[in-house]
């Protein structure tokens, strides 16, 4: 285990891992907020009816 532990690339992984899972939430929420963004300026604009 602490052999695991003391490898670089598995440390890699695991923080990587752990950023990606922390990170999707907040990205869909960013997605979600520019997309509504981008559909809101459209309409302003005139190109969506």
């Amino acid at each position: 285990m602490l052999k695991w532990f003391y490898d670089k690339q598995y440390r890699t992984f695991m923080f990587g891992y752990i950023c990606g899972l922390l990170c999707i939430p907040l990205l869909n929420e960013v997605g979600m907020l520019s997309l509504e963004f981008f559909d809101r300026v459209a309409r302003w604009m005139g190109f969506l009816k």
